[in-house]
């Protein structure tokens, strides 16, 4: 993928990105500050880290968060605890209760939340 700024025009702020598909080229346009605004939505905080939550970062890296989950317990030894946070019953129930339980659905194991560095220790997990 190639990232160009579209443009002088400081205001419009969109990023065309390129991709080379098997036949052709396509030409995607993105704000990017409406995929910033939506990753700082999914910032928490918990135990007074700033950090995202497994199910969210699964969404970002577009695969099941059982998936997130098989792999983070398979790099154990790659977070420590300032990386990654297991969430206890009571922090989960607090989480339902402030975003609603509608969002965590069947919710059967604890949730990990990540920490800025356990992201970037999590990308390359991914890139394996």
């Amino acid at each position: 993928m190639c990232f160009g700024v579209m443009g002088e025009n400081k205001k419009n702020q969109k990023k065309k990105i390129s991709h080379r598909a098997h036949k052709g080229h396509r030409d995607f346009y993105m704000n990017e500050n409406v995929i910033e605004d939506s990753i700082k939505n999914k910032i928490i905080t918990i135990r007074g880290y700033h950090v995202i939550l497994d199910k969210d970062l699964a969404e970002l890296y577009k695969v099941e968060t059982k998936e997130l989950k098989r792999r983070v317990n398979n790099n154990l030894e790659r977070f420590p605890d300032d990386f990654m946070i297991k969430l206890n019953r009571e922090e989960l129930n607090n989480l339902r209760c402030k975003f609603g339980t509608s969002r965590w659905g069947g919710t059967r194991y604890l949730p990990y939340a990540f920490t800025r560095d356990g992201i970037l220790m999590l990308s390359s997990v991914f890139k394996k």
